[in-house]
Formats: structure tokens, sequence, C-alpha cells
């Protein structure tokens, strides 16, 4: 939770997953998805992980990716 100025937020599972799996090392969202899905998992987990990393950042629990830039 971003305390002491701000609310106390909880996570909802999924988003538990991934921040388990982002610290304390951090991880690249493919190592991500590999480590919270499996053989069973839906088709559009990669797009569920999308969203749950920009929720994370929007709630500045996270940094956003760093954007690419071409030289």
């Amino acid at each position: 939770a971003p305390l002491p100025d701000g609310p106390a937020l909880v996570l909802s599972p999924v988003a538990e997953a991934v921040w388990r799996v982002l610290t304390p090392a951090g991880a690249t969202p493919q190592e991500i998805l590999d480590a919270i899905t499996d053989e069973d998992s839906p088709p559009d987990a990669a797009a569920a992980l999308d969203r749950t990393l920009a929720e994370l950042a929007a709630l500045g629990l996270l940094l956003p990716p760093p954007v690419e830039r071409a030289l």
C-alpha cells in the first residue's frame, strides 16, 4: 500500500501472483507469464497479465516499462 499518505490497497489474486514473481528480484513480463501459467491456463493469459501490470503501475506500485526508442 502506498502509505502513509494513501489508502491501503488489496491486490486481486492475479495481481498477488504477479507481485510475488516480481519481487524481490524483478522479472520480465514473459518470466512472470511462465511462472504463473501452465498448459491449463486460458489463452488470454498474456493479455490479462498486461492489464494487471498496467493496473499495478497506475496504482503506483510498479514503474511503467521503459519505452524503447529507435536510435
